[in-house]
């Protein structure tokens, strides 16, 4: 992995401060480096799955997903 990308990113705040960066910025962050790109959409993704599980079955209100569409989450429209 490029050490690089590591490196750039922002300070981390305080214990249960707000992050410095949230899961678009990084994505666009690591988006020139291809292995760093699909490993950081898969966590994401493992965090979309677990948003749809709560949003279907009540849990969650208003979802926002990061790498699966809002349709998807929803169960309207099939992850491909």
């Amino acid at each position: 992995m490029n050490h690089y990308l590591i490196t750039a990113l922002p300070s981390l705040p305080e214990l249960g401060g707000a992050p410095p960066m949230g899961p678009s910025q990084l994505l666009e962050h690591v988006a020139g480096s291809r292995r760093a790109h699909q490993a950081v959409r898969l966590l994401f993704l493992g965090n979309d799955l677990r948003l749809r599980d709560a949003y279907l079955a009540g849990e969650r209100g208003h979802p926002e997903p990061s790498v699966l569409t809002l349709a998807q989450v929803r169960g309207e429209e099939v992850a491909s």
